[in-house]
């Protein structure tokens, strides 16, 4: 996964967060590396975007495009949650 976008308007930062000697570090990464026919979850805490923007969430979904190195781009549309799943 080399990158992410909303609506190819909004970019979104690849980072990843991890637990370095019991301190919390996030880094911005350039790529997330996806096996074939394997998956890659993105979560707080773990593997993550980030949003350079404002993005707004009419009907509480948005449509993201999820750019791979080999297998092109997926678009998608997501539902927008607050922290947890809970209705944002």
């Amino acid at each position: 996964l080399v990158g992410i976008a909303v609506d190819g308007r909004v970019p979104i930062t690849l980072h990843q967060t991890s637990n370095e000697g019991g301190v919390m570090r996030m880094r911005q990464v350039d790529s997330f590396e996806v096996p074939a026919d394997g998956t890659l979850e993105l979560k707080s805490g773990g593997a993550h975007g980030m949003a350079m923007g404002a993005i707004e969430a009419p009907g509480g979904s948005i449509p993201l495009s999820f750019r791979f190195a080999e297998a092109g781009e997926v678009r998608v549309t997501a539902k927008v949650t607050g922290p947890g799943g809970m209705t944002h």
